[in-house]
């Protein structure tokens, strides 16, 4: 890896642990720099504002989402469903690791350019669930009930009790195991 490549993911990086603790409006480059431990100028040598970086982060998950997705959907066994079963236990497991500060992201869909990669990336990933599903409108009731978890996420204050959340992911995972022979 080049040095350049280095300091750019470095940035990236940083940014994505800034978003999480203080928040999408609250970051700042001198904050992002700090965080990467290198001057704002530094910052400015590899992106040109707070904006493309925060793009590069979009990325940046996406990416990080897609090898974790893989993982487990590795070690899964073989069978119908196993490809849905991946991406919602990637997509819960990303709300506990984050459970605390996910609401800090939500800041990033105040600008039109993220809200319009996120609705991208949501497009993706019900495409990439719908492919050689017989039943559709059964995968959107999954990806809303997500949709769902995320909103409730992003609020800041999760309204649904962590004793009913388990019962939640089990009811959620045995509709899964329901659907399955029909998908992927």
């Amino acid at each position: 890896m080049t040095r350049q490549k280095e300091q750019r993911d470095a940035i990236i990086d940083a940014a994505m642990r800034v978003v999480y603790r203080d928040g999408y409006t609250k970051a700042t480059i001198d904050g992002i720099a700090a965080e990467a431990g290198m001057s704002k100028g530094g910052v400015f040598y590899y992106f040109k504002n707070k904006k493309e970086i925060f793009a590069s982060v979009l990325t940046r998950y996406e990416e990080i989402a897609e090898i974790r997705r893989q993982e487990i959907y590795d070690s899964l066994p073989e069978g119908p469903g196993r490809c849905l079963r991946a991406s919602v236990l990637t997509q819960l497991e990303h709300f506990d690791k984050h459970k605390d500060n996910i609401h800090n992201v939500m800041g990033m869909y105040t600008e039109e350019d993220f809200r319009k990669a996120l609705a991208a990336l949501r497009r993706r990933n019900f495409k990439q669930l719908c492919q050689g599903c017989k039943c559709p409108e059964k995968l959107a009731m999954v990806s809303l009930v997500l949709d769902g978890l995320w909103m409730d996420r992003t609020m800041g204050e999760a309204s649904i009790p962590a004793s009913q959340m388990v019962k939640l992911r089990r009811e959620l995972m045995r509709y899964i195991d329901e659907i399955a022979p029909e998908c992927l």
